[in-house]
Parts: structure tokens; C-alpha cells; sequence
């Protein structure tokens, strides 16, 4: 009895270990697959992180229309002509030269006009809300002074903006609704 006892716990024992290379090949897989695992987690914890970083940046956005950060300043501007018409026939216009003094207009009735000091902290203010980096879509940034200016866009009969930049770069965007 003992000899069928130990006979059979033998049996059971090599019976369990069995062909060692199923097991070998069945732990490799499962390594494999923990290392692709920790791997593609990496990947996903690295895309967070640049998505993160981009709603940051997002986050410097609304910051900017706010005015507590800093986009493009007048230092990287040669020239700058903003004119806006609107339906009623208001019309704005910001210029800007490094070698002349600003001047902005408001004709609506009670016409506005400023310039020197009053015309730079006026267009510094502009700079201040809205981005008008050259790398900028023309249509987001129409978008952006109409905010700012609170106008709305269904007033808007014409909308032109021409920049010279210190780098060299020009914008010239001109947007017609009527």
C-alpha cells in the first residue's frame, strides 16, 4: 500500500510538473505580454502628459483673454492697421508704426480719436486680449478682436488687418460680409 501511495504522489508530481516547456512558454507569453502592457501604459502616460501640456496651453489661452498673460507685444510689430466696418456704419481703426505715434479712430457718432500715449495704451490693451502671433489662423484672430471689442459678428461688413512683423513676416487678411 505504502509502495501504490508513493507511487502515486510520484506519478502526481511528475504529472503536475509535466513538459516543462509549456509552462516555460506559457510564462514567457506572459511576460511578453506584461512588458508590452507596461509599455503601451508608457505610451498612454505620455500622451496624457501632452495632452495635459496642450490644456495648459489652452489655459494660457483663456489666461490671455484675460490680459493677465503676456501674447505678442508691439516690440515684435513694425506696422499694424486694423479697420473694422460694421453695418450700422461705425468704424474702428487701430494703426500703429514704430516710427510714427498710434493713432486709433472710432467714428460712430460720438467719433473718438486718440492718439499718441492714449492711442499706444489702447492698442497695447488689444495686443494684451488677443494673439495676433503671424502663426495664427486670420479668421481665429478676426474672431478674437470681434470678442474683445464686443462686437457682434453679425454686425461685421468688412474686417481688414494688415501686420508687419520685426521678423520680417507680413499678414494682410481681409474679410468682406457685405
Amino acid at each position: 500500500m505504502k509502495k501504490s501511495v508513493v507511487g502515486l504522489t510520484l506519478i502526481s508530481l511528475l504529472a503536475a510538473c509535466g513538459d516543462n516547456t509549456d509552462t516555460n512558454d506559457e510564462m514567457e507569453t506572459a511576460d511578453e505580454e506584461a512588458v508590452e502592457n507596461i509599455e503601451e501604459d508608457e505610451v498612454e502616460l505620455s500622451k496624457d502628459e501632452d495632452d495635459e501640456d496642450e490644456g495648459s496651453d489652452n489655459e494660457d489661452v483663456e489666461e490671455n483673454s484675460d490680459g493677465d498673460d503676456h501674447f505678442l507685444s508691439l516690440d515684435e510689430v513694425e506696422e499694424f492697421e486694423l479697420e473694422i466696418e460694421l453695418t450700422d456704419g461705425t468704424e474702428y481703426e487701430y494703426e500703429f508704426e514704430t516710427d510714427d505715434d498710434a493713432e486709433v479712430e472710432i467714428e460712430n457718432g460720438s467719433d473718438q480719436d486718440m492718439e499718441g500715449d492714449e492711442a499706444n495704451s489702447e492698442i497695447e490693451e488689444l495686443f494684451a486680449n488677443v494673439d495676433f502671433s503671424s502663426n495664427r489662423d486670420e479668421s481665429d484672430i478676426e474672431a478674437d478682436v470681434l470678442d474683445f471689442l464686443e462686437i457682434d459678428s453679425s454686425e461685421l461688413n468688412e474686417f481688414e488687418l494688415e501686420i508687419k512683423y520685426t521678423d520680417g513676416e507680413e499678414m494682410d487678411y481681409e474679410n468682406e460680409n457685405g
